[in-house]
């Protein structure tokens, strides 16, 4: 969602899906990631913050897990 040229909020997700073979053994899992941010513009740049989660098949969401991204972009 644009709130004016440079500045915005933004949703994000992805998943895989993933197979090992070792040996006899085969193991499936699928991964999932997805969270949400801001970018916004100020006289010295632009700033974004970005919260991150993720879940994989034996092991749920845990918001002790969870990133969080500190972005910045000087314009000279």
């Amino acid at each position: 969602f644009l709130l004016d040229e440079n500045s915005y909020i933004n949703l994000f997700g992805d998943a895989g899906w993933y197979e090992r073979t070792i040996r006899e053994d085969t193991y499936q899992s699928y991964v999932a990631g997805f969270g949400g941010g801001i970018t916004f513009n100020t006289k010295i740049g632009m700033f974004s913050v970005n919260y991150a989660l993720g879940t994989q098949k034996e092991v749920p969401v845990d918001f002790r897990r969870s990133k969080i991204h500190l972005g910045y972009i000087n314009f000279f």
